[in-house]
């Protein structure tokens, strides 16, 4: 999963700021604002008759210590995402939308919010091998 094209156009479409404000596959625990990309446990799955094809999911994680400005950071993301051009580094999107609404998870023992959307993504990895 091509992660870092998608945290490359996130921080420049909403101004964030990698290792600050935006993390790729990890967020510190004292991070108290901040978005994370996760790509599936499993990875993305390879198809050799398709080369560089993928079809696969990844998880934008927003963690706030207000709950309408990280819920409102978290739809802007997905809006976002959901007005990607074709072309990212590395990449040519066929789709990318959010599987749903952002979930919210129940307030942290450091007091913190976060929300959690799931994207459906469909690529063609233009740098891969297979």
């Amino acid at each position: 999963m091509k992660l870092e094209s998608i945290g490359e156009f996130l921080a420049d479409e909403l101004a964030l700021v990698v290792g600050q404000t935006l993390w790729i596959h990890f967020m510190p625990a004292d991070v108290r604002q901040g978005v994370m990309l996760r790509e599936p446990l499993g990875g993305s799955r390879i198809d050799p008759e398709l080369p560089g094809w993928r079809k696969t999911e990844f998880q934008v994680i927003v963690r706030d210590s207000d709950y309408a400005r990280g819920r409102a950071l978290a739809l802007e993301i997905s809006g976002a995402l959901l007005n990607t051009g074709p072309e990212l580094t590395d990449m040519t999107v066929r789709h990318l939308y959010p599987r749903a609404d952002p979930y919210g998870y129940p307030l942290s023992i450091a007091a913190l919010w976060e929300f959690q959307v799931v994207y459906d993504i469909c690529y063609i990895d233009t740098g891969a091998p297979i």
